[in-house]
């Protein structure tokens, strides 16, 4: 069980959106890091393992009330490869992805309560 938030009515849709499909987009997300470590050469359990331990780390991190963008730049070395592979995100447009996936979920939401 989760936190109990109290929210206004006009931004149900949003939560729902938000908090009630994330769980699907973190387990998206170490399903791809889980794909991208096997198709790259490790073993199935050993990419499972980093992913899960990767996101259990961070989320703790999180948990402690540390702040997403803070620690994001943290761990993001000049020059290193993580900086690397956020060129990528930036060049894909990760960022806006996932802005339109949220307002879509919150149109399908008012859709749905119609």
């Amino acid at each position: 069980m989760g936190e109990m938030i109290e929210i206004e009515e006009k931004y149900l849709n949003l939560i729902t959106a938000l908090s009630g499909s994330g769980p699907a987009y973190f387990f998206y997300i170490v399903e791809q890091l889980i794909k991208a470590g096997v198709s790259s050469g490790l073993e199935k359990k050993i990419s499972e393992r980093l992913a899960i331990q990767t996101g259990l780390g961070s989320l703790r991190m999180l948990a402690q009330g540390r702040d997403a963008e803070e620690l994001r730049k943290k761990v993001t070395s000049k020059g290193g490869t993580t900086e690397a592979a956020f060129r990528v995100f930036q060049k894909r447009k990760m960022a806006q992805i996932f802005a339109e996936a949220i307002r879509t979920a919150v149109r399908k939401a008012e859709e749905l309560e119609q």
